[in-house]
């Protein structure tokens, strides 16, 4: 019974692969995005070693961490054995600062119910935190007990336990008795002791679980060699049954000959990256990474079998800081933390043992969003050798007419084409000045304005999309046009929702929430315009999507090789409503410019030190490569908060990067007289081009605190 219970779990394990990953997949490369650390991104805690941070984003919007400490007093070792807990810190950043809050797992002592030592009686140590989609946070971490003195039987005693708590700040309840104990049979590879948990979610709610092992082995009371067991629970709660695999080995022959190949193991599973198992662990001997203590990936179809990943060096024996030093010592313990599928932050033990007066920390290490070629699914040109612009420079003095404004309405959204007519055609979103400016989420309207000159000055002629009845997708709100002809045809695509039109002490989050993308038709700028009653982009049915709330903002472009390419702002479940989020960006292609769209779901336009770093993206292909103007929420890309920023992309799907020169405009422009105007808000970028070249940047503007009154300007632009 016991083997067919096992077979079944392993069955189990792959029925959550589907044939999506035998498809082509964005090939992941952590050590492409590693970048250097900021001082403030190092934990420590006066008195104490700081070592094994497990962090996790919570629905509080916070970063927790669990890690392990122990008295600097004891020694580095065998401190760890003897004395270690695991604590419990937060911040507000995955780059810190953390400030300890409390022990989470400290040793527990005596078993009142036996008289005897629990297990894990006077050491708590390598934390594993996962959160299962029940809900539930679980953690898995090493404890042990001892005399207090002697560092063999400590080490010797290590088992792996698990607790679990509704939130990452606990309290935690412990199980009793360890999930993963030693192997009675002398001569099994685990039989002296077990540790260094590392747990991951399959895709059929089942737990994977690798671990470190020694066995025994005659006259050393260390044991033999180190190497790696699985198990497998159908849930989180077990019971968790051994399994064979094979995990970290190497293929080179003489591999087995050496002590230990690999420790520190952080796995977990993949969808946006070939719906497989990853792994990052340290690469004792160099087998993985030709640099011995570096930190390689692995990867797996089934979580027991492991190979080195495509890219698998992903840190060396040192690595940077951001003040130009480097670490003292390799790298140990890493974990990744993740905003939905993306990895954003390896956190990994840095330089310690007290060695030059350091005392061991935690450090969190960014990882920029994907920006290789070689991450797209599709094939991507070579890239450019023409250098990416430095944007700010083509910016110049508004003209004396360049300003669009109505006394009775708010202005919003420029997005401006040339008609056969021989004019120039301004769709624009608009609502009563009256409502106030948050009005814009209930009751704004595309219109359309005209002019002799894309300059202006534009004057009012139609509403194009006005509001239709509740029940219709886009009943009662229509806002962020962005206008594009091809062929005969002109397509505008918007943002629109529906909903009781509320006041709201902020937004009325029934309209934000409804946010779908749709495309209206025509034959002239002049309408008529055939708009339909579905969405041409809606979001995305599986809640763990990051497009799962709402979407918005479209901005789309023609590609060379044909259909157009959109690049849209998304907003997923996974923080707490009603404002949802993350917020990010992501892509969608079509063959017709009417859809359907097929979306790549893989966030662009990020940046790991927050949830919102972009929006309002103007996308356009020059010739040669993508390029985008975005708003930069908080001065992440550009250093100027906030922004305009100029991206790039060679593929436009998934490589989007800042550009070397990023910075567009602060929040001040010329006037025609030479004088400076102060905004409060330079928003909605949308380009017209003379000639394929950029020739005027139309944005939404306000000088006023309350935004009241907000305009449409039209920056001349010169390219060279």
């Amino acid at each position: 019974m016991r083997l067919v219970f096992v077979l079944a779990l392993i069955l189990t394990a792959f029925s959550g692969l589907t044939a999506a990953s035998n498809s082509v997949a964005p090939i992941l490369d952590l050590g492409a995005r590693v970048q250097p650390i900021p001082q403030s991104a190092r934990f420590g805690e006066p008195g104490f070693f700081v070592w094994c941070g497990a962090p996790v984003k919570g629905d509080d919007g916070k970063y927790h961490l669990l890690y392990s400490r122990w008295p600097v007093s004891v020694g580095f070792a065998p401190g760890w054995a003897l004395r270690s807990e695991v604590a419990y810190a937060v911040s507000d950043s995955p780059f810190g600062p953390f400030r300890h809050v409390n022990v989470a797992l400290s040793a527990r002592g005596i078993n009142p119910a036996t008289g005897r030592k629990y297990w894990d009686a006077d050491a708590t140590h390598n934390p594993n935190l996962l959160r299962h989609p029940n809900g539930k946070y679980y953690l898995y971490y090493m404890g042990n007990y001892g005399d207090g003195k002697d560092y063999p039987t400590h080490r010797n005693h290590q088992r792996i336990g698990l607790a679990v708590a509704d939130s990452p700040a606990g309290p935690w309840k412990r199980f009793d008795q360890p999930i993963v104990d030693i192997s009675p049979d002398p001569k099994a590879f685990d039989s002296l002791c077990v540790t260094n948990p590392a747990a991951t979610v399959r895709p059929d709610g089942g737990i994977v679980l690798l671990y470190k092992a020694v066995s025994q082995a005659p006259g050393k009371p260390m044991g033999g060699k180190v190497r790696y067991g699985a198990v497998l629970a159908s849930s989180p709660g077990g019971p968790y049954v051994k399994t064979p695999g094979r995990i970290f080995e190497a293929e080179n022959p003489g591999a087995s000959a050496h002590w230990m190949l690999a420790e520190d193991p952080f796995i977990w599973f993949s969808k946006t990256y070939g719906n497989r198992y990853y792994a990052v662990a340290r690469d004792v001997v160099g087998h993985f990474t030709g640099e011995g203590g570096g930190i390689a990936m692995f990867q797996s179809e089934d979580g027991l079998n492991w190979r080195a990943a495509d890219h698998p060096k992903v840190i060396g024996q040192s690595y940077a800081f951001a003040d130009g030093t480097r670490s003292i010592t390799k790298l140990e313990r890493p974990a990744v933390l993740f905003e939905g599928d993306e990895p954003v932050a390896l956190f990994g033990a840095a330089d310690g043992y007290k060695i030059k007066g350091r005392i061991s920390t935690n450090v969190a290490i960014p990882l920029t969003s994907p920006a290789s070629p070689a991450m797209s699914s599709s094939p991507c040109p070579a890239a450019s050798s023409t250098p990416v612009p430095d944007a700010s420079k083509w910016l110049h003095p508004l003209r004396e007419k360049s300003i669009f404004s109505d006394p009775i309405y708010n202005i919003w959204c420029g997005s401006v084409v040339s008609g056969d007519d021989g004019k120039y055609h301004m769709f624009y979103s608009r609502w009563p000045r009256a409502l106030g400016h948050n009005a814009w989420v209930t009751h704004s309207e595309i219109a359309r304005a005209v002019s002799d000159s894309p300059y202006g000055p534009f004057k009012h002629a139609d509403i194009v999309l006005p509001e239709r009845d509740v029940k219709y997708w886009d009943g009662k709100c229509t806002h962020n046009p962005t206008v594009l002809r091809i062929g005969k045809k002109y397509y505008l695509y918007y943002m629109a929702n529906t909903g009781d039109r509320a006041k709201a002490q902020w937004l009325n989050w029934q309209h934000r929430n409804s946010q779908r993308i749709g495309v209206a038709v025509a034959d002239s700028p002049s309408g008529p315009w055939t708009r339909f009653d579905h969405p041409v982009l809606d979001v995305s049915l599986d809640p763990a999507a990051p497009d799962s709330l709402a979407v918005n903002n479209p901005s789309v472009a023609i590609r060379p090789d044909g259909g157009v390419l959109m690049l849209y702002k998304a907003i997923g479940r996974a923080k707490p409503l009603p404002f949802g989020g993350p917020v990010v960006h992501l892509t969608a292609t079509a063959d017709n410019p009417l859809g359907p769209f097929t979306k790549q779901l893989r966030p662009v336009l990020t940046d790991p030190r927050t949830s919102f770093p972009a929006e309002d993206p103007f996308m356009w292909h020059d010739g040669t490569r993508y390029l985008a103007i975005v708003k930069d929420m908080g001065g992440h890309f550009t250093g100027v908060n906030p922004s305009l920023a100029l991206f790039s992309s060679e593929d436009g799907l998934s490589d989007w990067k800042p550009a070397p020169q990023p910075l567009v405009s602060g929040l001040s422009l010329t006037r025609a007289d030479g004088s400076t105007w102060s905004l409060k808000k330079l928003e909605r970028p949308q380009l017209w081009f003379r000639d394929g070249k950029p020739a005027i940047l139309y944005c939404a503007a306000a000088d006023k605190p309350d935004l009241d009154g907000s305009v449409n300007v039209a920056i001349p632009l010169v390219v060279p």
